[in-house]
């Protein structure tokens, strides 16, 4: 089997989709043919493996706002000659590639999050989005809160299955070597109190308000990752009297991240839009045995995060109920602990690379199978990656397709 994996972005670019398209790549790429498609940040197109895969970086043009134009998608698209094409919405440019060169070709996408545009952009993608999802065989959603919620899905749930993202359980495992290099960052901090957030310093994090509740929160604040809000934030923590508490580390590697996790208490995800429709960090923190406070919004968050039992979820837009949370779990110790507990038992139980390996192969099979051109063998191919056909039937119940 043959699959190309359509994405905006891939390592060593970092965010929860680029991550995302990684993991999945690498477990899927033990069992079928998977390249990787996107578009470079240079205007040469580059073509060359990572961790054993061919990653083809198409050249770009320019860009428009986020947009990156690659006119070389559509050729590589024919080129490919793929089985299956699997992409990752939003990539506006290589949808309407896809929908010049009409491929007969089965497409797969995964919906990451809905797009906020300005009002006429808007109305142009969101008639480019119809066409091109109402072409997909299937529609993965990471959450059937996402699925419930975004106005786009809600005119194709026929098309949707939820398919909850994971993550590698065994690469968070505490080694003598990271809690010793957790130790020693803590003592570094000079505090007995760490809170951490990690992602991109965008507005839609919500950053403003997590720096703001740290006024009536004795603690340091360690924030890791990039953004156009870098700038804005520092000054900020200037402003109200944090800066000698307010950490921040920038992009860090896999590595150090994880001896973050570790060195940290609790873990913060204060997003405010719904373009945060899952928050891959929350798997990480509960892998690595952290609480979670997240924001309640409409969409996947909370279905990773529960309330009340592997951390706690706020109203979003406010410094306030931040604050709080956090103070209740600095006072009650034994609650953190409980939570972080649970946490890491959820992303075990549900939350993890293989099961979500497995359901995608699983839905490229079905895809697949309905193909006249394409035969599979069930029980071969089933065997080779151990699947349980009655594994998670709950949440694999919600939202396929009849």
């Amino acid at each position: 089997m043959k699959v190309v994996m359509v994405c905006r972005g891939y390592h060593p670019a970092r965010g929860g989709i680029e991550r995302h398209v990684q993991d999945l790549s690498g477990f899927l790429s033990r069992y079928m043919d998977v390249r990787v498609l996107t578009v470079s940040t240079r205007g040469k197109t580059d073509v060359r493996p990572v961790d054993g895969i061919e990653v083809t970086r198409a050249g770009r043009l320019f860009g428009m706002g986020s947009v990156s134009i690659a006119p070389s998608v559509g050729r590589y698209l024919k080129e490919f000659d793929a089985d299956i094409y699997h992409f990752h919405f939003p990539f506006p440019w290589a949808e309407l590639s896809w929908l010049l060169t009409s491929l007969p070709k089965r497409l797969i996408v995964t919906y990451h999050h809905d797009v906020d545009l300005p009002s006429f952009r808007a109305a142009v993608y969101r008639y480019q989005t119809m066409k091109f999802l109402s072409r997909a065989d299937r529609i993965l959603v990471s959450s059937p809160h996402l699925m419930r919620s975004s106005p786009i899905l809600e005119r194709l749930q026929d098309l949707c299955s939820v398919v909850p993202f994971g993550v590698d359980v065994k690469k968070y495992e505490l080694t003598e070597e990271v809690a010793r290099q957790a130790r020693d960052f803590r003592l570094r901090m000079n505090s007995s109190r760490i809170v951490l957030f990690v992602g991109p310093l965008l507005a839609y994090k919500g950053l403003k308000n997590l720096i703001r509740a740290m006024i009536d929160v004795q603690a340091a604040l360690v924030i890791v990752g990039k953004g156009k809000m870098e700038e804005e934030l520092k000054e900020l923590a200037r402003d109200i009297g944090l800066a000698s508490r307010t950490h921040f580390m920038g992009e860090v590697s896999e590595e150090e991240k994880i001896v973050l996790l570790y060195a940290s208490d609790v873990v913060v995800l204060p997003s405010t839009e719904s373009q945060e429709s899952f928050g891959l960090i929350q798997l990480e923190a509960m892998a690595c045995s952290r609480p979670v406070i997240s924001t309640r919004l409409p969409t996947g968050v909370p279905f990773v995060n529960l309330d009340g039992v592997t951390g706690l979820v706020v109203e979003p837009g406010s410094s306030y109920p931040i604050a709080g949370a956090l103070n209740r779990l600095f006072r009650d110790r034994s609650l953190a602990r409980r939570m972080g507990e649970a946490g890491q038992k959820r992303v075990i139980e549900h939350f993890n690379l293989q099961q979500m390996g497995q359901k995608v192969f699983r839905i490229y099979q079905e895809v697949l199978a309905r193909s006249e051109s394409a035969i599979i063998e069930d029980g071969e191919e089933f065997a080779k990656i151990g699947v349980s056909k009655g594994q998670n039937s709950e949440i694999e119940s919600v939202g396929k397709k009849k």
